[in-house]
């Protein structure tokens, strides 16, 4: 019962080594009591099977359970529709990424992207075609982004990019690339739409290490390029207020 037990819970150093002293033990004693080899070596097998078994059972239900739990775990942290990392998934990664990461806090920018009049392409269009522009801009940006840096979906037309290594002007760059190549979608061919544009608005780590407040200069950024017109990209200033930026973006569609 005891290698059972441990397979439970325990290392597999554990388990292996629980059961070689319960099947060693288990023989000893067959070999004490049995009369002859032939007896002998029978019951060294019926009680290696009988500790065997047990434990073998009780470890494959503990991976699958594992396995299990990790698909689960996938599963409530990943947006369905997008397959890329929803609201729950994205900030563990970025929480993840804060204990890991080597990269100073001001080289590290927050990209916020809002799809444009979203909720009149549902209206108009139907929310069939609202998916299909979620997904097509979810590529987008999986393809657009460097390698490295983390993009996932905050909810509704929201998305999220938290770019490494950046400047304002790399994120600058990183962004109006991504709206202009957005703008040029073959939409008419792909969702029977006239067009599709964002609006993005970037955050950089000098408001300090979190995200809360990061989260809140990038959306108030992204408010500011919906205010003034839309299909744009604004920077946040360092001390929260707002930055159009233009030589920034200006330089970046060079």
């Amino acid at each position: 019962a005891i290698p059972a037990i441990a397979a439970m819970a325990s290392s597999r150093r554990v388990i292996v080594g629980h059961t070689i002293v319960a099947i060693a033990l288990a023989c000893a004693v067959a070999i004490v009591v049995a009369h002859g080899f032939a007896a002998a070596l029978v019951s060294c097998t019926v009680s290696a099977t009988v500790i065997w078994l047990p434990v073998l059972m009780i470890g494959a239900l503990r991976r699958s359970l594992v396995l299990t739990q990790a698909r689960y775990r996938e599963l409530a942290h990943t947006d369905p529709l997008t397959n890329l990392p929803n609201r729950r998934g994205f900030l563990d990664r970025i929480e993840r990424y804060h204990r890991t990461s080597t990269v100073s806090s001001a080289q590290v920018g927050f990209l916020m992207i809002d799809v444009d009049h979203f909720k009149s392409i549902n209206d108009r269009f139907g929310h069939a075609v609202g998916d299909e522009v979620l997904k097509r801009l979810a590529n987008l940006g999986s393809t657009t982004l460097r390698k490295g840096d983390l993009f996932g979906r905050l909810g509704g037309e929201e998305f999220l990019a938290i770019l490494p290594s950046a400047s304002a002007e790399t994120a600058a760059h990183i962004g109006e690339r991504l709206r202009r190549e957005c703008e040029e979608l073959d939409w008419p061919k792909i969702a029977k739409l006239d067009g599709v544009t964002i609006s993005l608005g970037v955050a950089m780590c000098q408001f300090g290490y979190d995200e809360t407040s990061l989260l809140h200069a990038a959306d108030t950024a992204l408010y500011e390029s919906k205010r003034s017109g839309r299909n744009r990209l604004t920077i946040a200033d360092r001390d929260g207020s707002i930055e159009k930026a233009a030589k920034l973006i200006s330089a970046s569609r060079r």
